[in-house]
């Protein structure tokens, strides 16, 4: 027997209160008197117009693009044994990677994969009905680091890890009580070698990403070294609760309902939360913004004033801007660049800026360095700051012409910044002798180490610059080993070799 498996988050606390009522559409159920209170209220009732059923030919198309899932031969997001996360693959930049093992593969999403999720409600009955298809693809999942000399760190284990919305009854009663678990200990599954991924366990997190669950992964890494698969081809109970869940007789407006209670959900916290529901309410903290991306792009015309009614509330909810920054509708895009023309805060106007078209750019050059210019630069924390991620977006964005950002941020030559700069020369390290060597002699220190675990030495910023010259200019050799006047003896040669002047090109700009 497979043992539900519930990861969940052990510092979220939990919530008790009175229940609210909505305004219309569809009734959540109340929350258990000693559980927390997650709730939608006021959600609208909004009804869709009628609309012709799939004609045959549209049919075909959707069976089609199902029956090609079995071609897929490369992880992706909810189908990977490396890393997990939350995507919707309409929208490339929503993807979000949670725990992932060094060095693992990115995500890359077949065409037919996307076309399913594109046609979303459209698609969900023929989904829905290949749940439980067994045919295999080409994909085959085993434990992320691989045994050797008979030694095998982690394994890959088999469960039931999707959550729902304890505010939407559907799930409610799809789903049932939860098992109370100690998210402390958590109880591992039926241990397996690999598992071969089917067109069924496809269309589970296709599904997912179209109702906004992102627990509706196939397969997704688990520190340390453990593959969970949750695959509803080896599990019938799991595909009589999806089923349960989004079959419909209108798929679009089931959706619709669905994702209303997630955009007005909300979460109230207490420390009585049972066990058994933290991965529930873990969960409904993120429903409001994965909710409204997909109302943008399923149902725009009958939501898109929902949307701007929330930013009203909550101008500058980053969660929130970065969800709908992508669409187009006329509405959400006049906010969204009057916010980029007006804003102070450098995280905003990045997530704005997608809107800004290529003749504007002038004034992302200026808004950019009015930016850098408006907050003193600090040398606590890491050195990817607000300011460097502008750097980076100008020399993508850019290219040649952004190369007075990089000097100007270095105007102002923190620690941080500096390293920074180490790595946003990778865009364009024609630049990168020019903008460093003059920190060849710098020896503050950084909080970067190198040498050996127990025998580590911090990395002062001539180190670290020298390094940094090195990996794009091969010419001009440097190794992170040894004593200071090790490093101090290369520093010197490297020095010397671009007083001299060096030819030699430097290698290719990142992409």
């Amino acid at each position: 027997m497979k043992t539900t498996l519930r990861l969940t988050c052990a510092l979220l606390l939990a919530a008790s209160a009175l229940p609210g009522q909505q305004s219309g559409g569809p009734t959540a159920s109340p929350p258990p008197a000693t559980g927390p209170v997650v709730r939608a209220t006021g959600v609208p009732t909004i009804t869709l117009p009628a609309r012709p059923p799939p004609t045959a030919e549209e049919i075909a198309q959707i069976k089609q693009h199902i029956a090609n899932l079995a071609l897929i031969d490369t992880p992706d997001m909810g189908l990977s044994s490396t890393y997990g996360g939350s995507a919707f693959a309409p929208v490339p930049q929503s993807a979000q990677v949670g725990a992932l093992i060094f060095g693992a593969t990115s995500h890359k999403t077949p065409d037919d994969f996307l076309q399913l999720v594109k046609l979303g409600p459209k698609a969900l009955p023929y989904l829905l009905a290949a749940l439980d298809d067994q045919t295999p693809t080409k994909l085959v999942l085993g434990a992320p680091i691989p045994g050797s000399n008979g030694f095998r760190m982690g394994g890959v284990y088999e469960a039931n890890e999707i959550v729902g919305n304890p505010a939407n009854p559907a799930e409610e009663a799809a789903l049932g009580p939860r098992p109370a678990k100690d998210p402390a200990h958590f109880d591992l599954g039926k241990g397996i070698d690999q598992h071969t991924v089917t067109v069924g366990d496809v269309c589970f997190v296709i599904i997912g990403q179209i109702t906004g669950r992102p627990s509706y992964h196939a397969s997704r890494y688990q520190m340390t070294a453990i593959t969970i698969i949750t695959s509803p081809t080896d599990d019938p109970a799991l595909v009589k609760q999806v089923r349960a869940v989004w079959t419909a007789a209108d798929p679009a407006q089931h959706l619709l309902d669905s994702l209303l209670i997630d955009f007005f959900t909300t979460v109230e916290s207490t420390s009585k939360t049972p066990i058994a529901m933290l991965g529930d309410v873990s969960a409904a903290m993120g429903y409001p913004d994965l909710a409204a991306m997909r109302l943008l792009y399923y149902f725009p015309s009958e939501t898109s004033g929902l949307i701007m009614k929330r930013l009203a509330e909550r101008p500058g909810d980053q969660r929130l801007l970065q969800a709908i920054a992508w669409s187009d509708q006329p509405d959400v895009r006049q906010y969204l660049l009057k916010l980029f023309r007006e804003t102070t805060d450098p995280a905003v106007f990045l997530t704005c800026l997608p809107q800004v078209e290529a003749k504007d750019d002038d004034l992302v050059l200026r808004r950019i360095f009015a930016l850098l210019d408006s907050y003193e630069p600090l040398d606590g924390g890491g050195p990817y700051d607000d300011g460097a991620h502008l750097v980076f977006v100008a020399g993508r964005r850019f290219g040649a012409a952004s190369k007075p950002v990089y000097v100007h941020y270095l105007e102002k030559p923190t620690v941080n910044r500096v390293v920074a700069i180490c790595d946003a020369v990778s865009l364009h390290p024609e630049w990168t002798v020019e903008l460093l060597a003059p920190y060849l002699e710098d020896q503050r220190m950084t909080k970067l180490w190198y040498g050996r675990q127990n025998d580590r030495i911090a990395f002062r910023l001539c180190d670290w610059v020298a390094q940094a010259i090195s990996k794009y200019r091969p010419d001009l050799p440097f190794v992170a080993e040894g004593t200071y006047d090790d490093l101090d003896r290369q520093i010197t040669a490297m020095k010397e070799l671009i007083a001299k002047g060096s030819l030699a090109a430097p290698v290719p700009a990142a992409k």
